[in-house]
């Protein structure tokens, strides 16, 4: 079914939910890293792993969420990239179930929207929340490396990048702003 969500458009969609369900809660300072990461004052807090197969012309996908609530120093040792937990960021009391009551209403908002707008509905919302339009990032995949400027997301959720005079769609693969988060 040419209708049917792709993985990378899923894992843009639960970014989405995520975000929106944080800043209901009270949350600000939110942003969106392609394709899989939410970051809270520029920094990760949350990521998202999605799984995806196609059995019997049906296709099958888990969702996975990873929240930082809180973490004592030593449960990160050597994670080499910024991170924050919602305790850092001053929210001290979070009332977990309320929190993925909001995360689950968000999700089937978002999933609705996508299986009855398509997914350039779910682009123009990630976009507002986007880290890095417009920036310089560098781009790693399979033992290639590239440096271009971000041009927003495709159609299909493909980061789109000008790099060497061309825009490249890229479709998995991890992306690194050039500039330093603090």
């Amino acid at each position: 079914n040419p209708t049917r969500p792709i993985s990378s458009e899923v894992s843009l969609l639960v970014g989405l939910a995520l975000a929106d369900a944080l800043r209901k809660s009270g949350i600000e300072s939110l942003s969106l890293k392609w394709p899989n990461d939410v970051l809270l004052q520029g920094r990760k807090v949350a990521g998202i792993l999605i799984e995806s197969r196609s059995i019997g012309g049906n296709m099958e996908i888990v969702m996975g969420m990873g929240l930082n609530i809180e973490h004592r120093g030593e449960d990160l040792e050597g994670v080499e990239r910024p991170w924050t937990d919602l305790a850092q960021q001053g929210v001290r009391e979070v009332d977990r179930q309320a929190l993925l009551l909001t995360v689950l209403a968000e999700l089937a908002k978002r999933l609705d929207q996508l299986e009855n707008q398509g997914f350039a509905a779910i682009r123009d919302d990630w976009s507002a929340y986007h880290a890095f339009q417009g920036e310089w990032m560098s781009y790693q995949h399979q033992g290639e490396s590239r440096t271009g400027r971000v041009h927003g997301l495709r159609g299909d959720g493909a980061l789109l990048l000008e790099t060497e005079g061309a825009l490249i769609a890229v479709s998995s693969g991890e992306v690194s702003s050039l500039r330093t988060v603090g």
